[in-house]
């Protein structure tokens, strides 16, 4: 059965891989009601080099969209 992942959805599942990994840069998308939801999370050893707002941005515009928040 399909399920509709909410923004919430992925929240949790990201918090979920983070606290199993050590080093990574995690990137989920799901579609809601018509809509496409990214997030985007990177360990703290990998800021420097990989910023998450602009991997969602550059993702979203693969789906015609634009990051958030």
């Amino acid at each position: 059965m399909y399920k509709d992942y909410t923004a919430r959805d992925l929240r949790l599942a990201t918090d979920e891989l983070a606290n199993t990994l050590k080093n990574y840069v995690i990137v989920l998308a799901s579609a809601e009601n018509g809509k496409v939801n990214l997030i985007a999370t990177v360990s703290d050893g990998l800021t420097s080099k990989i910023k998450a707002g602009e991997l969602v941005n550059h993702v979203a515009s693969f789906v015609g969209g634009k990051g958030g928040g």
